[in-house]
Parts: structure tokens; C-alpha cells; sequence
């Protein structure tokens, strides 16, 4: 990353840009059906998304670090998701799953192979390889169910709980890793913007990937950073309530009740997480002798 000036213009603002042009284009034709739309949503913003990330930081290549496998992770679970789109019966939608499965688990080891080589204890690493895995598979499934709603609430609770992520990293010291989930918020955000003018249309499966982008920030943040998984697992619980919350009596809420109400249910774990680093950070800095 050459300047954090330039990871949020060119890594955050320039990607909401060009999401909300691609959006408003793919969703302009109500001819086209909504399977090939959806296929169009994930192709278009997964390169947005890598093209914002090469843009704010760089090309991960050669890979001089674990995180430089943060992006051809995401990569391949965008594919798998498209790939997911064409499946038919259970037994090919469930090896799809198994493969995102073997996408994240072994994108999490090549993220911690340097650790691992220095002495990392494997029966320390994969209890957190596996944890954050299924917490990628299911804030995956959870992107991917609500984005089945049509409307802007569904981009709104994602952005909200995505960003729970980003300031958690933040306050625990991962400053660039902090930027990089607004990336996703940056090219999912848009879609409540289309979705004023737009409001049939919804994203489908359009952002399912960003479950292995996350599953990689919140282990590397975690294993190779200083943030406790606890806050890691508790930001990732509100990506997860993104779906969640559209199920059952909830999902049945409409209008102001259902932006507040979900909005609570999604918000509750993040900012309970947010809150815990806070705290950790005013604890550190009045052990240091600070005066705030």
C-alpha cells in the first residue's frame, strides 16, 4: 500500500463508483433473466472488487507475505460462487460447498504457511483454520439468502455488518487489514443506492463470495495480528444474522419495523465487539500512563 490517502480513494471511493454504474446497468433490463443477471453480479463486482484491491494496495505478486493470498482466496471462492449458480440437485450443490469448504481451509494455510514453518503448533492453528471457515461458509450462505430480498435493506445490513469487521481490526492494530473490508462494503453498498429506482431487482448470489474474503480477514487478523478470534467470531455472527434475520417472523417484518428491528439483531454482535476493543484500547493506553 503506497499511502492510506490512496487505499481509500482508489480502494473505497472508486470502486462505489463503478459498482453503482455496473448495478444500474445490469439492472436497468427487465428482460434479462434474473440467473444470468445474478451470474453478470458476481463476475462484475468480484473484478471490481480485485481491481479496487490492486488499485489501494498493490499487486499480491510475488507474494512477499500470508495476506497476499487474502485476494486469489476471494478469487476463488467468486468462482465457486458462479460456478454454484449452474448446479442442479443436491448432490452437485453439496460438493460445491465441500470445494468453498477446501478453498477456505487451504487459502487459510497458505495465509499462515510462514507462522507454521516458524514453529506454530498445528493442533493451535487448525481448531481456527476450521472455526473461520465455517464462519466464511456461513457469512457466504448468509450473503448469498439475503441477497434474495429485493430492496435496499438487504446491502444496508451487509455494509453494517461488514464494517463491524473493519473496526475491529482497526482498534486492534490492523490499520490496513481495517480498509480492506470496506472494499466489499464499497461494491456492495451501491446496490441500495440502484434499488431506489430499481426496487424489484435484487442481488441473489451477487456477493456470496465475500464470505471467503472475510473468512481470510478474520483469520489472518487473528492469527497473524493482534486480534483476539473472540472479537473475530462475534463480527463475524452479525454477517452471519444478515440471513439470519431474514428467516422466520423476522423476514415477515416490512418497512421501518424491519430496518430497525434486523438492524438491531445484525448490529447487536459487532458492536458488542467494537465495544470490547474500545474497551481493550482505553485499558492499554491507561496502563500506559495516558490521560484521555
Amino acid at each position: 500500500m503506497e499511502s492510506l490517502p490512496r487505499a481509500l480513494v482508489l480502494g473505497v471511493a472508486a470502486p462505489v463508483v463503478a459498482a453503482t454504474a455496473a448495478l444500474w446497468v445490469l439492472w436497468r433490463r427487465d428482460s434479462m433473466d434474473p440467473r444470468v443477471r445474478e451470474r453478470w453480479t458476481i463476475v462484475v463486482l468480484a473484478l471490481i472488487f480485485s481491481g479496487a484491491w490492486v488499485a489501494g494496495f498493490g499487486v499480491p505478486w510475488p507474494v512477499r507475505s500470508g495476506r497476499d493470498w487474502m485476494l486469489p482466496m476471494t478469487l476463488g471462492g467468486a468462482a465457486l460462487a458462479l460456478l454454484g449458480t449452474f448446479a442442479a440437485g443436491h448432490v452437485a450443490i453439496a460438493a460445491g460447498w465441500v470445494l468453498r469448504a477446501g478453498v477456505l481451509v487451504g487459502g487459510m494455510y497458505l495465509i499462515a504457511r510462514t507462522r507454521l514453518a516458524s514453529g506454530w503448533a498445528l493442533g493451535e492453528a487448525l481448531p481456527l483454520m476450521a472455526g473461520f471457515a465455517a464462519a466464511g461458509l456461513a457469512a457466504g450462505w448468509s450473503l448469498g439468502r439475503a441477497g434474495r430480498e429485493a430492496g435496499g435493506l438487504t446491502p444496508i445490513l451487509a455494509v453494517l455488518a461488514v464494517s463491524m469487521t473493519s473496526a475491529v481490526a482497526a482498534l486492534t492494530g490492523n490499520i490496513t487489514q481495517a480498509i480492506q473490508p470496506a472494499i466489499l462494503c464499497a461494491v456492495v453498498g451501491p446496490a441500495l443506492l440502484v434499488s431506489v429506482r430499481r426496487p424489484g431487482v435484487a442481488l441473489g448470489d451477487g456477493a456470496s463470495w465475500g464470505g471467503a474474503f472475510l473468512a481470510g480477514a478474520w483469520f489472518s487478523t487473528s492469527a497473524l495480528g493482534e486480534t483476539p478470534w473472540l472479537l473475530n467470531a462475534l463480527a463475524a455472527g452479525s454477517v452471519v444474522l444478515v440471513g439470519v434475520s431474514g428467516l422466520g417472523a423476522m423476514g415477515r417484518l416490512r418497512g421501518v419495523k424491519a430496518w430497525i428491528v434486523r438492524g438491531v439483531v445484525v448490529g447487536t454482535p459487532g458492536v458488542a465487539a467494537v465495544a470490547w476493543a474500545g474497551y481493550r484500547v482505553w485499558e492499554a493506553s491507561r496502563d500506559a500512563g495516558y490521560d484521555y
